[in-house]
């Protein structure tokens, strides 16, 4: 059975309420593989907003873009993409910073197809030619996987409350040729 995805660019202001309840639901079915687990990240007062409704608006900045994949009309996948200056840089640069599956549609690909999309359309979205991506030390598939996709360590900072662990940044340049983006390397 051949499933169709789409994915739809959105942002904070276009956003609709689905798609944010949608957003926030995946990541309560995902909240103990975040690194460490946003339960212990967050405090919940009762009444209060849960941890997965915390993460996600700590995440929203006025730049904020939402790669959100469909399955028919239900959310199945979101990636969250934000423009901010690097010091490390000195300059503007596109940031992918969360992505997540719902549990139930993981090994259709998504996670790899909307790297791909991330690639081709951050650069065009925010003028950007580098693009980064962070995960922590111990997130050792993560890592694997950032590398797989062309992204190269730049740096690491120890987390203060946590032994032996990392942040741990990565980096992809881009050029951009009209509308053709392309990896750095194969620029002329």
């Amino acid at each position: 059975m051949s499933k169709d995805f789409e994915v739809v660019i959105k942002n904070r202001e276009n956003i609709s309420e689905f798609e944010v309840d949608s957003i926030v639901n995946i990541i309560r079915k995902n909240e103990d593989e975040f690194e460490p687990a946003l339960s212990t990240r967050y405090e919940v007062e009762e009444g209060g907003l849960d941890a997965a409704t915390q993460y996600f608006l700590s995440k929203i900045k006025e730049e904020t873009h939402f790669f959100i994949t469909y399955l028919n009309d239900v959310v199945v996948a979101f990636m969250i993409v934000n423009e901010l200056f690097s010091s490390f840089f000195n300059k503007r640069i596109g940031e992918i910073n969360t992505t997540c599956v719902h549990p139930k549609y993981r090994k259709f690909g998504l996670g790899t197809m909307l790297y791909y999309f991330a690639d081709e359309n951050v650069p065009k979205i925010f003028n950007v030619d580098l693009v980064s991506r962070n995960t922590w030390s111990t997130h050792y598939k993560q890592i694997i996987r950032y590398e797989k996709f062309g992204y190269k360590e730049y740096y690491r900072e120890p987390k203060p409350n946590m032994i032996n662990v990392d942040a741990v940044f990565f980096y992809k340049e881009f050029c951009q040729n009209s509308n053709l983006v392309r990896i750095s390397q194969e620029c002329s």
